[in-house]
């Protein structure tokens, strides 16, 4: 189920309040729309890049994640759905969570635990 037209101008309305550099407040938004769009890759990459510059890196990796999770979940329907492309597809973002963990980044996180 897509965005209705109010839902749109609210999450358009929090983008403009990221933008002003008021990611805990967009945060909020974003995770008020999500709980009736969870799928969707907008609100979801949205809520990445607020986490990422709160510096909740390991969070906003994970939303990144699921955003294109969910893209792929939309994309591989109908004659798309393949094993072997659902597979490399998969593979794909297993690599890019072993990437996140090989980066400094990541150790810093970690270590801050």
């Amino acid at each position: 189920m897509s965005l209705s037209l109010q839902e749109w101008k609210t999450f358009l309305k929090a983008r403009i309040t990221q933008e002003q550099g008021k990611d805990q407040d967009a945060l909020k938004v974003f995770d008020q729309i999500l709980a009736s769009h969870p799928n969707d890759p907008h609100l979801i990459a949205s809520r990445a890049f607020a986490l990422q510059r709160l510096g909740r890196e390991e969070e906003s990796a994970a939303s990144r994640l699921e955003a294109k999770y969910a893209v792929l979940g939309t994309s591989l329907v109908g004659a798309a759905d393949q094993p072997d492309t659902w597979t490399a597809q998969l593979k794909s973002l297993v690599n890019e969570v072993d990437r996140f963990e090989a980066s400094p980044a990541a150790a810093a996180t970690m270590v801050a635990w």
